[in-house]
């Protein structure tokens, strides 16, 4: 494939006689095309909805708004579901069991996550134990739709359960 109607052709002297730098010049300009179109694709990655561009530093970092349970709340029911309200809406393809995590001690607790646009449900498999500390790991593979993380390396909130005759709270 020709890039040039006419093709530049340089010759330098060399021992066994002249020889062309034709392929160096195509891999040269193909180098260049290939630095501007990713320019281009890093340029129309900052782009917003109406088409204009800003710089990546005035972004919201991702952070959440709210969760249920609280943070160190008590008595929990030990059927509840965890549900975390984030800022920005989430990469579908970050939440996974890897990303959030619900944990008693350092086991982890075998459940369905459900993806809500900015609300993540985590819904254990089986009802929690009663009276127990549970953790929440939410990691810094979890992103946004435009790529960005939690500020932390991970977030941790911790809940405590109570029993299911005196327990009221729940989520959903």
């Amino acid at each position: 494939m020709r890039i040039f109607k006419h093709p530049i052709r340089m010759t330098f002297p060399s021992p066994r006689g002249k020889r062309t730098v034709d392929a160096f010049l195509r891999v040269v300009s193909l180098g260049i095309v290939t630095l501007l179109l990713g320019l281009l694709v890093l340029a129309c990655g900052n782009a917003r909805e109406d088409e204009s561009l800003y710089p990546v530093l005035s972004r919201s970092p991702l952070e959440i708004l709210q969760a249920c349970p609280e943070p160190g709340a008590v008595d929990i029911h030990p059927g509840a579901v965890v549900e975390i309200l984030f800022n920005k809406d989430l990469n579908p393809s970050t939440v996974t069991n890897g990303t959030v995590m619900l944990a008693l001690g350092r086991a982890f607790v075998k459940g369905n996550i459900l993806l809500e646009g900015n609300r993540i449900l985590y819904i254990p498999i089986d009802p929690l134990y009663e009276s127990m500390q549970y953790d929440v790991y939410i990691t810094s593979g979890l992103r946004d739709k435009d790529n960005f993380a939690v500020d932390d390396n991970y977030i941790v909130f911790s809940f405590v359960t109570g029993t299911e005759e005196s327990s009221s709270l729940t989520c959903r």
